[in-house]
């Protein structure tokens, strides 16, 4: 049991890990082409959290790591849920994620008939290479979305599911003692409510570890309709069409 004002046991783990390492471990920006190999687009499903609220606690947040991160994180705020791979028409080679695969999740979600629910935002933590916001699932929503949008078998996921919203990526090697005080200063006594009404299919250029997602479609929890939006993810953009694959 979690005790009143205390962080879910996930946060404590993690915690535990970031001070078991003396210091934060750098991201480079870079294009990583042995793990795209030439594929333009990595896939996940996630939340979407952008009200006025949950800009306003990155804003808060983020002065404590002034200096600290990478400068050109430009995603858009967001939990994950699960990943699902480089979207491909043709799948052939491994972390492929083909149209088929689309079709069982949205079935599996009807059939799961979830509706909508409500997390909260929490304190401020931190993995040994990024800084976020914790973010709490009060009603236990998020393992049945995540078993209803099933995992691959080569799914990179292999680490307790930490539910959470990136800040950016660190860009140096910062002593996490220091760090960790600092965060502990803006405990929230009183975690934010953030209603969810939909779940979305996102992405981003698997060239660009800061870049911007893009949203390909939403999951309506009230309606348990799938809305899919341009871009499709399985059509290969106009300077890739006719590439050798």
């Amino acid at each position: 049991m979690t005790r009143e004002g205390e962080p879910p046991v996930c946060f404590r783990r993690a915690r535990a890990s970031f001070l078991a390492v003396p210091a934060t471990i750098p991201s480079i920006t870079g294009d990583f082409k042995a793990w795209h190999r030439g594929r333009p687009r990595f896939a996940f499903w996630a939340i979407a959290l952008d009200p006025p609220a949950v800009r306003q606690a990155i804003a808060a947040a983020l002065p404590l790591f002034e200096g600290k991160l990478l400068p050109d994180w430009r995603r858009q705020p967001h939990v994950t849920l699960t990943l699902c791979g480089f979207p491909s028409a043709a799948p052939r080679q491994p972390q492929d994620w083909g149209p088929a695969e689309l079709e069982d999740a949205l079935r599996r979600l009807s059939l799961s008939k979830r509706t909508p629910f409500t997390l909260q935002i929490g304190g401020v933590g931190s993995f040994t290479t990024a800084p976020f916001l914790e973010i709490h699932d009060p009603e236990g929503a998020l393992l049945p979305l995540r078993e209803a949008l099933g995992r691959r078998p080569d799914d990179m996921e292999d680490s307790e599911y930490t539910p959470h919203l990136t800040l950016g990526l660190y860009g140096g090697v910062w002593p996490t003692q220091t760090l960790s005080e600092r965060m502990g200063a803006m405990h929230r006594r009183h975690p934010l409510p953030i209603p969810v009404e939909s779940i979305s299919l996102m992405s981003y250029e698997a060239r660009d570890i800061c870049g911007p997602l893009s949203t390909h479609g939403s999951w309506d929890l009230r309606r348990g309709i799938w809305s899919g939006l341009d871009p499709d993810p399985f059509r290969a953009p106009a300077h890739d069409r006719g590439s050798p694959g």
